[in-house]
């Protein structure tokens, strides 16, 4: 018997034709994701770059604000204008400029803003960043303050105006009755960082109860200069006036203040200046005459020789007044009182091995850089070659914050929503060939 067999050649054919298509499909899948790989690298290795131009850019500001931090000389080094010009950086570039937006002299005027601004490059492609820095309130490290007050437990309203302007500096201030007694200034003394002796006090109450305290001392009572040991005797005499000579602008109190008069006061106020012998340890800042005698504003740091041995701290001889209201002090007078009461604490002199201490504090404001139009093209699209028309065999990068004003119909002409930072551009191939620029 013989058994006869039938094959079913259209399964046959079916299968072959799936297994086909699955082939085709595989294939386009596999050269797609070849074909996406070049222009994927090309991104990655833009992102790369415009990273690497940003933390150039951005190191560098952040030394340019250290800079204007750590040295109190900058205003006079530096002028408005380009400061560094393509200096080298990991790799890349960046210049500087710090530019006064108010009349283009830094140095005429401390209280101006000045704008630093950096533009670094790396490999084609550049980062800008910029910061307005503006003189302000420094909120100090050594920030308790011992204020010695005539009423430690009803200060007058000129006291209370201190405490409140030392606040608002970033102190946290103890008021002290000037009649306290020893034992109990050595006590407050012992956690405070700074002392100001108002003008307020009894002169014979306070007498030398601070004199051997290790912390800075700001005194403006002027009874007490032979007591803190600046005078030989209590030898003194005032004028009602509202400006002083300064005589030495080389200290940190007095840094970039002109030599010459100098305006603190709202109104003449009566001023206490030093007639009797100073010792050699004792530094003029300002006087009276600019003579360099008739001390209205003197110093003397630790170790220094005093009349009655060496000083145990810091010592300021502060503008001794009659009644000082800090609120009719100007803004030249403030700075004089701010930078005694850091100078005092012991901010402002870095020792060998210590890093340098910040003599002033800058608030900066983000300045937001607008784009700026830098070139147009129509772009023809009749064919390649034609006029107007961009041939690029290698990347197109969009710099300085640059935008790509196409032309779209839906949007009207060009500008306005056509401003974009991605643009589609059609390739010599079928309209599925799009090429994305982002």
């Amino acid at each position: 018997m013989q058994i006869k067999t039938q094959f079913n050649h259209r399964s046959r054919g079916a299968a072959m034709l799936l297994v086909l298509i699955a082939v085709a499909v595989c294939t386009i899948l596999a050269l797609s994701f070849l074909a996406a790989q070049e222009p994927t690298a090309v991104v990655a290795s833009n992102i790369d770059r415009k990273t690497q131009a940003r933390a150039i850019a951005e190191s560098a500001l952040q030394m340019a604000i250290d800079y204007v931090n750590e040295d109190a000389n900058w205003r006079s080094n530096k002028s408005s204008g380009t400061w560094i010009t393509d200096a080298a950086m990991d790799g890349g570039t960046f210049t500087l400029t710090g530019t006064d937006e108010e009349d283009g002299d830094l140095a005429d005027d401390s209280s101006e803003a000045v704008l630093l601004s950096v533009v670094a490059s790396y490999q084609g492609v550049t980062h800008r960043v910029s910061a307005r820095v503006t003189p302000g309130s420094e909120a100090p490290s050594a920030n308790r303050l011992l204020l010695v007050a005539g009423n430690g437990s009803s200060p007058s309203s000129t006291d209370r105006n201190k405490r409140d302007m030392f606040e608002s500096w970033g102190y946290v201030v103890t008021i002290i009755d000037d009649s306290a007694s020893t034992s109990i200034y050595n006590d407050a003394v012992a956690v405070n960082d700074v002392v100001f002796v108002s003008e307020e006090v009894e002169s014979g109450s306070v007498n030398t109860k601070l004199r051997g305290v290790t912390i800075g001392v700001v005194n403006d009572e002027p009874s007490l200069h032979d007591d803190f040991g600046f005078s030989s005797s209590n030898s003194i005499s005032k004028a009602s006036t509202d400006n002083i000579d300064v005589v030495d602008n080389n200290h940190p109190i007095t840094n970039g203040f002109s030599i010459g008069s100098l305006v603190f006061h709202n109104g003449n106020i009566n001023v206490h200046y030093i007639t009797g012998a100073m010792p050699s340890g004792v530094t003029v800042l300002a006087d009276r005459s600019g003579s360099g005698t008739n001390a209205v504003l003197s110093v003397a740091d630790a170790g220094d020789t005093l009349h009655y041995g060496t000083a145990e701290g810091r010592r300021v001889m502060f503008l001794a007044t009659d009644d000082l209201d800090v609120n009719n002090l100007n803004a030249d007078g403030q700075t004089l009182l701010q930078r005694s009461l850091s100078w005092a604490a012991g901010e402002g002199a870095a020792e060998e091995g210590q890093a340098p201490t910040l003599l002033a504090l800058y608030e900066f404001e983000q300045v937001e850089v607008a784009p700026t139009l830098v070139g147009r093209w129509k772009l023809d699209e009749t064919g390649a070659g034609a006029a107007g028309v961009i041939q690029a065999n290698d990347d197109i990068g969009l710099q300085n914050q640059a935008f790509i004003d196409g032309y779209d119909s839906a949007n009207g002409l060009y500008g306005g929503a056509n401003q974009k930072l991605d643009v589609l551009v059609m390739t010599n191939t079928t309209s599925s060939g799009n090429v994305q620029l982002d």
